[in-house]
């Protein structure tokens, strides 16, 4: 059996759900420019992927965008985030912000 990928269709248990959600709670409406946070983590690609996937076939027009905030300050490799996100044809920003250097500074 083949190996799944971070590109292969997602179930249709996931798209219903998120189909669902979005309309139950207008959380999407014509025009709607959104933001999400990358972090790299499981939510958050299944998040931008299933939104990705609904703005290519719902009748809602939105604009969607990434953004990932850079913990180490500038040294993170983020090269295949940024490589999925445009696999996914998501603008993709990243922030650095020295998260870990000022943890270590203050001891905590």
């Amino acid at each position: 059996m083949a190996e799944k990928t971070a590109l292969d269709p997602l179930s249709r248990t996931i798209r219903r759900g998120l189909g669902q959600a979005v309309e139950t709670f207008s959380m999407i409406r014509p025009g709607d420019r959104i933001l999400l946070g990358f972090s790299g983590g499981k939510d958050s690609l299944l998040l931008a992927r299933g939104l990705a996937e609904l703005r290519r076939r719902s009748p809602v027009p939105f604009e969607l965008r990434g953004c990932f905030v850079d913990p180490t300050g500038g040294s993170f490799d983020a090269a295949p985030l940024r490589a999925l996100a445009e696999r996914l044809e998501l603008p993709l920003q990243t922030r650095p912000y020295p998260i870990f250097p000022l943890l270590e500074e203050r001891q905590e």
